[in-house]
């Protein structure tokens, strides 16, 4: 059995809409002043192009502050399902030092021949290294 990794109230939503044939995942952080804009394209989109199907649009939030989250739940979308999973971490880009540089294709903070999977380091923590 695989592992599910969804917060147990994402989990009871998902098993609310049943199914869907169509997910788009759009990823956030701090973004109150175009998130509206994306959720409602890719309604338009979803609604034009694919109107024989169910979809979900999720909205994943890296923990913004300005508002971002309450932006996509206030928008409106008929026929759609939308579900916001927030996801508070510290920003990935946090972790490679201004001016540092690093090889195309690596994340940042990780080294050649490194690989990181998982949550980001917490604030103060730094890539043994």
């Amino acid at each position: 059995m695989p592992e599910v990794l969804l917060p147990s109230d994402a989990q009871g939503a998902v098993k609310s809409i049943g199914q869907a044939d169509i997910v788009i995942g759009i990823p956030s952080y701090n973004n109150v002043r175009t998130i509206r804009h994306v959720v409602q394209a890719a309604h338009a989109g979803l609604s034009k192009y694919f109107p024989q199907f169910s979809s979900l649009v999720i909205n994943s939030d890296g923990g913004s502050k300005d508002g971002t989250r309450e932006a996509v739940l206030s928008t409106r979308v008929e026929d759609t399902y939308l579900l916001l999973l927030s996801t508070p971490l510290f920003p990935a880009h946090r972790l490679c030092p201004l001016g540092r540089r690093r090889d195309p294709g690596t994340q940042p903070g990780v080294g050649p021949g490194q690989s990181r999977v998982g949550p980001a380091l917490p604030p103060g923590k730094k890539l043994a290294g």
